[in-house]
């Protein structure tokens, strides 16, 4: 009985023990889980430095063609500054289309590589393959063997390796139309080749059968921890090197692999018609293993870092790259195209130009983008000498950003992504509604659609946000009521399917009603549905920089007052300012001219008034340069990147009805200070009503005493050439006609009246000027 009892005791003991030694694991376990919790929100929140490891846009493994049209935003790593990742219907991340007619007309070239090459880490248009597409089109001459377009296509592949790239290439359906095609080699494809190949390889390239990552490897793959971990690895790899057989025999097997690869794609490539290149990245150890591997004389080869050495005017070798990643940034990539166009240049039969000619094609297309009012991310522009003003058309800005953003602007295309990433908002009979913060969008969707005109009975009504924090939208904050049928919306059809794309022209729109009319406007409705647009974040967000900005300019004098508006100018922008304000007022589009200070053909005037005039729709500069708030309204518009002598602006009816407030003002007043410096001791060449002084380039006129009276009617001024009709001739078939109002381009100050007109630069005969009032007798007119 006693040894029962103590048995009994012995293995209560035990249990006891056993139960006590779970709980010490288990609460060890915990620790050390909360302790990497903690770690891991340390880590993102005091070092991000692994966030574009630990978010990847598109998926891991070896899914080296990634899915048409994905869509995902992606942060510079040294700025945290979002931008948008897309891949066009060739599956490569560049933001545009190539058709195949494209393709056939054009000289294809095609860049094969991995992180370097697909630059995920900035905007794409910043991208060398990109630049470069402008810098040889740019250049491109017509007649010989040289086509009107060539076209650079970024096949890169993010943690790709030289085999993948080479199955990307032997995929390509197209691949017979790839003139020149570029292998961009790293010190890391070793390490790919090791990893994606098999080590059974016969010669076929089969991969690892390794597409779909498992639950364990997604769950790691997102820590910041797990790439901390393997960078300390590295490093350390890096410095305690271990030369063992085993290690020398599997590089050479690795260099035997990279020759067979190579060698074979090259093969390829000159078998259907094209060159092969082989690009050495500028980064260490590149070109030293690259020369390790036996490679015949024929190979041509471009080390970068020798280029960069040779070219690097201006820039060090550390403004080249990311100071929180080893990737390039934008200086990189520019420095890497001018590399790669001086290659190319002979090679495809261009004629040589200059590094300031170069320096000028740099400067329109950098540019374009740090122009652009809807664009809200990271801009980065070129330093002299990289860049050299040139004079170039806001419409050549234009056709940059269409072609190199073509599916971010393209509203058709932005619904092909919407469609196929995002959930609907909406689902009410047989339509669905998907909307798009990023780019203003609503799209409707049905099939079957047999309406003829889909968006008949469609409307939408927007809500601003309010500045108070309130989730709730108040009905006083009404933007638009629109019936999508008027005209509002893009309508496509795809069969038994009808696409419906509207615009929303204002930012931040809080809260969306859209619904349908169950017969016509005014009738009940047949459906009905209210969802919110932005996050309370972005909302906030965008309230504190309107009041960042309103505060900056609240306290200043304007530069003018007209129709209710206060108009503020600085160096680089132009701000109408309102502080009653309601829809009314800022429905109708405003105008904006621009004189140049030095040259009227700065954008190819050389005749009529000389100001560059744009069109600007309050509602379309989506937040980044107008905004309604707390009853005001805010407009903010970028100023060109040349001096500005003289500003005329004001709002009218439509595109060219009547209009509703202007003003004039001149920004550069010292200029007719100084013109009149030069002239008022001088004789003039002819006087009438003014004395009329020709110096160098600028006919300049000078009253003194002058009143109001004397300046109200238009000027004339004819110009003869000495050759007959002139190119920029606008009508007449004798003279230019170059007629301005004083108010545009003279001053009126301290009792004196100056003005200055340029002259166009070609050999003037004479000049008839003087003034005349329309629809009567001119008042003077006098022949120089």
């Amino acid at each position: 009985m006693q040894s029962k009892l103590t048995a009994t005791v012995r293995r209560g003991r035990a249990l006891l023990l056993s139960k006590a030694s779970i709980v010490r694991f288990s609460l060890a376990v915990l620790s050390l889980a909360a302790g990497l919790v903690v770690c891991e929100m340390v880590l993102r929140l005091a070092y991000p430095r692994y966030q574009h490891l630990a978010n990847p846009p598109v998926p891991r493994g070896l899914s080296f063609a990634p899915p048409y049209l994905w869509r995902a935003m992606y942060r510079r790593p040294d700025t945290s500054v979002e931008h948008r990742l897309l891949y066009n219907n060739l599956g490569n991340r560049q933001h545009r289309d190539f058709s195949e007619g494209e393709l056939r007309a054009g000289l294809n070239v095609a860049f094969f590589g991995d992180s370097y090459t697909e630059n995920r880490f900035i905007a794409t248009q910043y991208a060398f393959p990109e630049v470069l597409d402008y810098l040889l089109n740019s250049s491109v001459a017509d007649g010989g063997d040289v086509p009107s377009r060539v076209n650079v296509l970024n096949f890169g592949v993010h943690g790709s390796g030289p085999d993948i790239q080479y199955l990307r290439y032997r995929g390509f359906a197209h691949k017979d139309l790839l003139r020149h095609v570029f292998y961009v080699h790293g010190n890391n494809d070793f390490y790919d080749i090791q990893n994606n190949l098999s080590r059974n390889w016969d010669g076929s390239m089969d991969l690892v059968e390794d597409a779909t990552p498992r639950l364990l490897k997604r769950l790691y793959a997102r820590l910041h921890l797990t790439y901390l971990v393997l960078d300390v690895w590295h490093r350390l790899a890096r410095t305690n090197v271990v030369d063992s057989d085993a290690s020398s025999r599997r590089v050479r097997e690795t260099a035997a692999d990279l020759q067979a690869i190579v060698l074979r794609w090259r093969e390829e490539v000159e078998a259907n018609g094209g060159s092969f290149h082989v690009v050495l990245l500028p980064v260490a150890g590149t070109a030293r293993q690259f020369a390790s591997v036996g490679w015949p004389a024929s190979l041509a080869v471009l080390d970068l870092h020798a280029c960069f050495a040779e070219e690097m005017a201006g820039l060090a070798w550390q403004d080249l790259g990311f100071k929180t990643d080893s990737h390039w940034n934008e200086a990189g990539n520019m420095l890497a195209a001018h590399c790669l166009y001086r290659y190319l240049e002979g090679r495809l039969g261009l004629a040589s130009v200059t590094n300031e000619a170069l320096a000028g094609d740099r400067y329109v297309y950098y540019r374009a983008f740090a122009e652009d009012a809807e664009w809200l991310g990271h801009r980065w522009s070129p330093s002299a000498p990289w860049t050299k003003l040139r004079p170039f058309n806001p419409t050549e800005a234009e056709a940059i950003r269409a072609k190199y953003l073509a599916l971010v602007t393209d509203p058709r295309l932005s619904a092909v992504h919407i469609i196929r990433q995002d959930e609907p908002r909406v689902r009410a009979e047989g339509w669905e509604v998907y909307s798009s913060p990023e780019r203003r969008l609503l799209v409707y969707v049905k099939s079957p659609c047999n309406d003829a005109n889909p968006a008949s009975r469609l409307f939408v009504r927007a809500f601003a946000a309010n500045t108070d924090g309130r989730a709730a939208v108040d009905r006083a904050n009404f933007l638009q009521g629109q019936l999508l049928g008027l005209g509002a919306a893009l309508v496509e059809r795809d069969g038994p399917q009808c696409t419906v794309t509207h615009r929303l022209d204002y930012w931040p729109v809080a809260e969306v009603q859209t619904g349908e009319y169950a017969k016509h406007p005014g009738n009940a409705t047949l459906w009905q549905e209210t969802f919110r647009f932005d996050a309370a974040e972005v909302v906030a967000a965008v309230a504190e920089r309107f009041r960042r900005d309103y505060r900056a300019i609240a306290g200043r004098e304007p530069k003018a007052r007209s129709g209710g508006w206060e108009i503020h100018v600085s160096d680089t922008e132009i701000a109408y300012v309102r502080q009653r304000c309601i829809v009314d007022d800022w429905q109708e589009p405003f105008f904006l001219g621009i004189l140049p200070t030095t040259l009227d053909e700065v954008m190819g005037i050389r005749a009529g008034d000389g100001f560059v005039y744009r069109r600007i729709d309050f509602g379309r500069q989506y937040g980044h340069a107008a905004a309604v708030f707390d009853g005001k309204c805010l407009l903010k518009v970028r100023l060109p990147h040349w001096p500005v002598s003289t500003i005329a602006t004001g709002q009218r009816h439509g595109a060219g009805g009547a209009v509703l407030w202007q003003t004039t003002f001149h920004v550069d007043v010292e200029r007719f200070q100084r013109a009149y410096a030069l002239v008022n001791t001088r004789a003039p060449a002819a006087s009438g009503a003014f004395d009329i002084h020709r110096v160098g380039g600028d006919l300049i006129y000078l009253r003194e005493p002058c009143e109001a009276e004397d300046v109200q009617a238009r000027f004339l001024l004819h110009v003869f050439p000495q050759s007959g009709k002139s190119q920029d001739d606008h009508g007449s078939p004798d003279f230019v006609n170059m007629d301005f109002d004083f108010a545009k381009r003279g001053l009126r100050a301290d009792g004196r009246c100056v003005a200055v007109k340029p002259l166009p630069d070609y050999a003037i005969d004479r000049i008839r000027t003087g003034q005349f009032v329309a629809g009567e007798e001119q008042v003077w007119a006098v022949e120089l």
